[in-house]
């Protein structure tokens, strides 16, 4: 295997832009859900992000609640959920609840769309990247 390249029990957290992305188009996020779904790596989540996924759902596509309901179940049944324990203030954007999941999780990687995050490239030795890099590394 070469340096760089994804391994099975690699740990990763998932941006809420990912899961939002993956539910409604058939892009990159969308295989990225389908890989953690056919457990070629070991996804975490938060409270925290589902409550934000919730929200962006209800409030920016407008689903009915038994459609969300049903979306987050399935979300909650293949990832693994943390209760981050610390509490990070490292960016503007409100991220920080990402970094916290990953801290929290002692995740490998971040994938996620927000240039927030993506400008950091690393946090804690946990490598930051956008949803084609993550890709990449199955190559």
């Amino acid at each position: 295997m070469q340096e760089g390249e994804l391994k099975a029990n690699e740990r990763v957290v998932l941006d809420t832009n990912i899961f939002i992305s993956a539910a409604f188009w058939k892009g990159n996020p969308h295989i990225i859900l389908e890989k953690a779904i056919d457990h070629q790596f070991d996804l975490f989540v938060s409270q925290e992000i589902i409550a934000e996924i919730k929200e962006a759902l209800t409030l920016d596509f407008s689903l009915r609640e038994t459609e969300i309901d049903i979306y987050i179940e399935s979300v909650i049944n293949f990832a693994q959920l943390v209760e981050p324990t610390e509490r990070l203030q490292v960016l503007k954007s409100g991220d920080d609840r990402i970094l916290e999941c990953a801290v929290e999780s002692k995740a490998d990687f971040i994938v996620t769309g927000d240039n927030h995050l993506l400008k950091l490239r690393e946090f804690r030795k946990i490598r930051i990247l956008s949803p084609k890099e993550f890709l990449m590394l199955q190559h």
